[in-house]
């Protein structure tokens, strides 16, 4: 989506000083893939020292405010001396940043967004020079996939944290409970929201699981102990263990890890 807007909005960005603000590390698949087609697009428009690449590394830092802070105080002086024309940002952790901090440090500096999930427009009322494109939180229509494709399924588990972004997608994902209950939807499936253990009680759950369950990996950054969760290391032995099938919401960031469905 990101490339799509780049490349019919390519003359927005002709001979400016771009900065991309991305949310996670530069390790992080989903980062490195859109890093490399933001640059590769804007390689038609500017100069390569004219683009200018953060990694906030917002999964590993979730919710440290001292560190929100540092970061903020760092973008200050930078980019004091190397002032962009316009902003770029990927994910939620980004456009927080920016809302939070933006006015402060690129008072009057249009941001350009993509890749968000849990969309709050009134936050951006006051904020005209913010434009962008939404990636959605589709868990109804991932339950709705999950039933297709394993009908005698009696139980659905959706996993998240208590992240700041965890409890948002937990907070969406119980409003979709309330919706299925209300319509009647699958009436025979009972659906669980799971947002508060740590990694060793987390494998343990979902070992003891029948084979008529499911579960849908919402989003989780970090267990209740703190301990960072990694998709690529901590999905397959959850996923070894388990005799319930895992789904996954973020495609690529999942696939090849023992998640049957993203």
């Amino acid at each position: 989506m990101m490339i799509l807007l780049l490349t019919h909005a390519g003359y927005v960005f002709a001979g400016q000083k771009v900065l991309l603000i991305n949310s996670y590390h530069p390790q992080y698949r989903w980062t490195a893939e859109l890093t490399q087609g933001v640059s590769e697009q804007l390689a038609q428009s500017i100069k390569v020292e004219d683009l200018h690449v953060e990694f906030l590394d917002g999964r590993r830092m979730v919710g440290n405010e001292a560190y929100s802070n540092s970061l903020a105080a760092l973008f200050q002086i930078k980019y004091r001396q190397y002032h962009p024309d316009v902003i770029i940002t990927s994910d939620d952790y980004a456009l927080d940043f920016m809302l939070t901090w933006g006015d402060q440090l690129f008072p009057e500096v249009p941001v350009v967004f993509a890749g968000i999930n849990v969309f709050r427009p009134e936050r951006l009322t006051a904020r005209p020079r913010y434009t962008g494109l939404l990636e959605g939180m589709e868990i109804e229509g991932n339950l709705d996939l999950m039933m297709r494709v394993r009908p005698d399924t009696k139980r659905i588990i959706m996993l998240a944290d208590r992240t700041e972004f965890g409890l948002q997608m937990g907070r969406h994902a119980r409003s979709v409970m309330q919706q299925f209950t209300r319509e009647q939807r699958y009436p025979q499936v009972r659906l669980e929201l799971w947002d508060d253990m740590n990694f060793g009680e987390l494998k343990q759950r979902l070992a003891a699981l029948p084979e008529n369950a499911a579960v849908l990996m919402l989003a989780i950054h970090k267990d209740n102990s703190g301990r960072y969760f990694s998709f690529t290391h901590d999905l397959p032995p959850l996923t070894a263990d388990s005799k319930a099938p895992l789904f996954g919401m973020w495609g690529s960031l999942m696939l090849g890890t023992g998640v049957v469905g993203a």
